[in-house]
């Protein structure tokens, strides 16, 4: 561990405490060394450091930055500052160990050109990167960007991950989640306005987000408090609520799900022509209720209570009217709107519709009102 050159300020007596003392390594390239990428271990008290590795910069960013990352693991874990500047990993993935934080300067001053991979219990705070893979429990990633076009800028197998106020801008990029007890909160907004973002989720809270591309989720995930521009699609057992969903190009996909909740969400559609806000193919056991709409949107429901008037015209015995509901309604009942009204002989229900029907044809000129209630189990 007592690696490198040692430089004391004040107990020049004492070097081997900086060692025992260290907390945290710096990784800097300083002006007053120039083309030189240094890694400082500084101790506790902030009365000396040690320079633990040195190399060429642009050259040896990777291996400097390895070598500090050693370093804190042989400790136990710590704090990796890395300083304002570009380093580039060649190519290289930079893991970093358990227990460590690593922590830029700030999230445009600090680029790091490469991916980084995070184990248990692992921060990574204010840094330009391409993408983080986090292979372990407990991580937390924030004041971040993330700037790769490639097809995935974060992973996660394992839970109690925290992804927040990170702001994720490539064209036409996807961004994986996975893993049970993750909270994802952040900006998804490409660099190029002409491309978007497909985001993947499965486990745990999407909340507080601005997608500007598409969602997709896993099973039993909490979607709550986003403002979604280009679809979202979810799987069984997901709750989403309090959303603002542009559904002009992409409904919301709930096809082939059980126990799916949707309530409380404004649906958007900025098409001059009427647009449906839900595809439900196949799904059973849904709760659509409390969703408001702006403008063109065809909204679906799992309850509705509905008015339906027969016109009679002496020869129509059936009379429909659409329901709205994503399925066959399980229950349906259908009441007279007052005495003089006759109930029909016949009521019968579609995925799409409700019929009622006279085995006389109402006379000319007959108005006649139900009131109807509609429910999907």
């Amino acid at each position: 561990m007592g690696c490198g050159t040692y430089y004391i300020n004040y107990m020049d007596k004492y070097p081997e405490q900086i060692s025992e003392q260290a907390f945290s390594v710096v990784v800097s390239k300083p002006t007053y060394y120039k083309n030189t990428i240094i890694a400082k271990a500084e101790s506790e008290n902030n009365i000396g450091y040690e320079i633990i590795a040195k190399g060429v910069s642009g050259t040896d960013d990777y291996n400097i930055l390895s070598a500090a990352i050693e370093y804190l693991s042989e400790l136990g874990g710590g704090s990796l500052y890395i300083r304002a500047g570009e380093y580039d990993l060649k190519g290289n993935k930079l893991d970093v160990s358990d227990n460590i934080c690593v922590v830029g300067e700030n999230k445009k001053a600090t680029k790091v050109i490469g991916d980084i991979v995070c184990s248990n219990n692992c921060t990574v705070k204010s840094i330009n990167i391409g993408s983080v893979e986090l292979n372990g429990d407990r991580c937390s990633i924030y004041d971040c960007v993330f700037n790769s076009d490639a097809e995935t800028f974060v992973t996660s197998n394992y839970s109690g991950t925290m992804v927040f106020g990170n702001h994720f801008e490539g064209n036409d990029g996807c961004v994986c989640f996975t893993g049970s007890g993750s909270v994802i909160s952040n900006i998804f907004k490409p660099k190029d306005s002409t491309y978007s973002i497909s985001v993947n989720i499965d486990g745990g809270v999407f909340s507080n987000n601005y997608i500007d591309g598409s969602v997709t989720t896993g099973s039993t995930v909490m979607i709550d408090g986003n403002k979604i521009l280009r679809g979202l699609k979810v799987g069984s057992n997901c709750t989403v609520t309090n959303n603002y969903i542009d559904v002009t190009s992409t409904p919301i996909d709930i096809s082939n799900t059980t126990g799916v909740v949707v309530v409380g969400n404004v649906l958007h559609s900025s098409s001059t022509t009427y647009v449906y806000g839900f595809t439900h193919t196949g799904a059973t056991h849904a709760k659509l209720d409390n969703n408001s709409t702006v403008g063109s949107v065809i909204s679906s429901y799992s309850r509705i209570s509905i008015t339906l008037s027969v016109i009679g015209d002496g020869t129509t015995t059936s009379f429909s009217s659409p329901h709205f509901l994503y399925a066959t309604p399980s229950v349906y009942i259908v009441s007279p709107s007052d005495g003089n009204t006759p109930y029909p002989d016949t009521i019968y229900t579609t995925d799409t519709d409700l019929t009622i029907g006279f085995t006389t044809a109402p006379a000319a000129g007959t108005v006649y009102v139900y009131h109807a209630y509609l429910e999907v189990y």
